[in-house]
């Protein structure tokens, strides 16, 4: 299998976008939250920035035109909040909440995975397998399953990738995005 790691805000930086703003994140003219709820606050909108980012850069073989793509977020995630809020952070994406056994499952253009039994998660994944659906895993240490997997480690969010997924799912990922990581050493 063919994986590449991506750490820190770099897809952000490279979409241009500002950081974001998670919901219930303080504002310049707030008082300065303890530093343990500014750290979860800064990885959190992190989390929210790198999977826009990865959808602002993906391309669909039919597009899911003229609605913004479908991501669908399941499992426990402590994320869930955040993506699912909306507002200007996840402006160019629409979410919506569902089981892993969901029929809605077959409609997403993007899967978000948070913690699921494994079992649960292998066959969710397995019937999206060849499709153009973008798979976003919390927890793949060794980015198995999915086409890219989040890693957050304190305030920095990176991500591996996984080529043989992306290359047989049929969506198309802006080179940008590849060229962000750099290649995993193999053991």
């Amino acid at each position: 299998m063919s994986r590449v790691a991506c750490w820190g805000l770099s897809l952000g930086l490279l979409c241009a976008w500002p950081p974001a703003r998670a919901v219930g994140a303080p504002s310049q003219d707030d008082p300065p939250a303890p530093p343990v709820a500014a750290a979860e606050t800064r990885t959190v909108a992190q989390v929210v920035q790198v999977v826009t980012g990865i959808l602002g850069y993906a391309r669909w073989p039919t597009p899911p035109s003229p609605e913004p793509p479908l991501l669908c977020v399941t499992g426990s995630t402590p994320y869930a909040a955040a993506l699912l809020a909306g507002g200007e952070a996840m402006s160019t994406v629409r979410a919506r909440r569902v089981a892993p056994d969901d029929v809605l499952v077959q409609m997403c253009d993007a899967l978000y995975v948070g913690d699921l039994p494994a079992p649960v998660s292998k066959r969710m994944l397995q019937n999206v397998t060849g499709r153009p659906v973008v798979t976003i895993l919390e927890h793949d240490a060794d980015c198995g399953g999915g086409m890219f997997c989040l890693n957050a480690q304190g305030a920095q969010v990176g991500f591996l990738i996984n080529l043989d997924i992306i290359a047989r799912s049929g969506v198309r990922i802006h080179p940008s995005v590849l060229q962000l990581a750099r290649r995993r050493p193999q053991p």
